[in-house]
């Protein structure tokens, strides 16, 4: 900062001239400067109401987007590039800009769900060995279709290695005894 204001110091007394870029920026901008005549500091307070005046006229040649009060923004002749008639077509319904996000939403969170199934499966059919990073890359360009037929697969392969229920014998180890009827312990008639 203090370079700044020593180099206003020395323009405003006339030590240094301008340089040629500068000059040429303001010929083009329509700000006459002759140096000896004109100071720098003159030049530029006019650079600066140039500055002004450019920034308002576009502020003033722009109309904003405004939604009504309390409403969401209407589709109008086309929606990010899509015309608003196959929009109409897909959904079977007009739709404003809100549902469509809110749908698009959904279907990221469902996308999401689904792979992390689908990635918890692959865990489970395959165990260690299981290549996840690889598998989250892939999901991330895939369909949900195409997922959930990935999981259907690797369900299978886990129900084939992982065999369900009980696999032991609840009775191995202990002795049998026989069942014999009271009458066979009487001692006598």
């Amino acid at each position: 900062m203090a370079d700044t204001l020593n180099t206003t110091d020395s323009m405003e007394k006339g030590g240094e001239n301008m340089d040629e870029k500068v000059l040429k920026m303001l010929e083009t901008l329509g700000i006459a400067y002759k140096e000896g005549e004109t100071s720098p500091v003159d030049a530029l307070s006019l650079l600066a109401e140039k500055w002004d005046e450019t920034v308002q006229s576009i502020k003033d040649s722009v109309e904003p987007l405004k939604p009504l009060d309390g409403e969401s923004l209407t589709l109008t002749d086309e929606f990010l590039g899509i015309p608003v008639k196959e929009v109409k077509e897909l959904f079977g319904a007009e739709l404003t800009v809100d549902d469509i996000f809110n749908l698009a939403k959904e279907g990221m969170d469902y996308h999401k769900k689904v792979s992390d199934e689908a990635l918890a499966m692959g865990v489970r059919a395959m165990g260690n060995d299981f290549p996840k990073e690889t598998w989250e890359r892939t999901f991330s360009t895939m369909s949900t279709k195409d997922i959930l037929n990935i999981t259907k697969t690797w369900e299978t392969q886990a129900k084939a290695d992982i065999p369900a229920g009980r696999l032991t014998d609840p009775e191995a180890g202990q002795e049998k005894t026989l069942s014999l009827p009271d009458d066979a312990f009487k001692v006598g008639k």
